[in-house]
């Protein structure tokens, strides 16, 4: 059941969602390019959220005493390169994703991660689903393939209609490509992290959440340093 007191991190959450693509697609350049570091961008903001999770945890701490080491502390820590690995090419798919396509379209396409991460809660964690809930991940799907049907063409000339179509489509295909993979990656996320989380439901979840956003700057960090590649 949802709790009411949930409701403004809920609807926070939901805003800053919202916003994201909006800022991402309105930081490109005449080209449609990223005049600064993808991966440092994202280093930053995996950095964010480990110095809130620090704080947060500080003040837990304050409040009562816990036990954050577990009798295999490197083990546990090891346990969240595969989720941080996940989040962290998934973040960087955001920018490639929204050079293909407008945040309106990402944002219908995202849709997706919806009905990935119920096939996969059933799937990995044994959840059943009701009538009513494969009815929505059916109804969701459906949505979501009529967002991408093309609109009837304007009366334009034939050669600058062909090129201009050709050229869309394969930028579309390409978004749309992009976007099933980071739904998939997304939802792959989130049930490891959940498996993670309740496989030791004591300890305190900004704890974990520091060690998967530790790994997260570690990734982006070798990412932004990387001369190899070009930015």
């Amino acid at each position: 059941m949802f709790n009411p007191d949930q409701l403004p991190y809920t609807c926070s959450a939901a805003l800053f969602m919202a916003v994201q693509p909006i800022l991402v697609a309105n930081s490109k350049n005449a080209d449609g390019r990223f005049d600064y570091s993808v991966p440092a961008s994202t280093m930053l903001s995996e950095g964010l959220k480990l110095g809130i999770s620090v704080v947060l945890l500080i003040q837990q701490r304050m409040q009562a005493p816990l036990t954050l080491l577990r009798d295999n502390p490197m083990s546990e820590f090891l346990s969240y390169m595969l989720p941080a690995l996940i989040y962290f090419v998934n973040n960087n798919f955001l920018f490639l994703i929204l050079q293909a396509v407008d945040p309106t379209t990402f944002q219908l396409l995202s849709q997706m991660k919806t009905i990935f991460t119920g096939l996969l809660f059933r799937l990995f964690l044994k959840r059943h689903l009701t009538v009513v809930q494969y009815l929505a991940l059916v109804t969701l799907a459906c949505g979501t393939a009529c967002s991408q049907l093309p609109s009837a063409p304007h009366a334009v000339g034939v050669s600058e209609s062909s090129v201009r179509v050709g050229r869309s489509a394969l930028t579309a295909m390409w978004g749309v490509a992009l976007s099933v993979i980071s739904s998939l990656l997304s939802a792959l996320g989130g049930i490891y992290s959940e498996k993670l989380l309740k496989g030791r439901p004591s300890a305190s979840i900004h704890w974990q959440n520091i060690q998967l956003y530790v790994w997260g700057v570690v990734f982006n960090e070798e990412d932004a340093s990387s001369p190899a590649l070009e930015r």
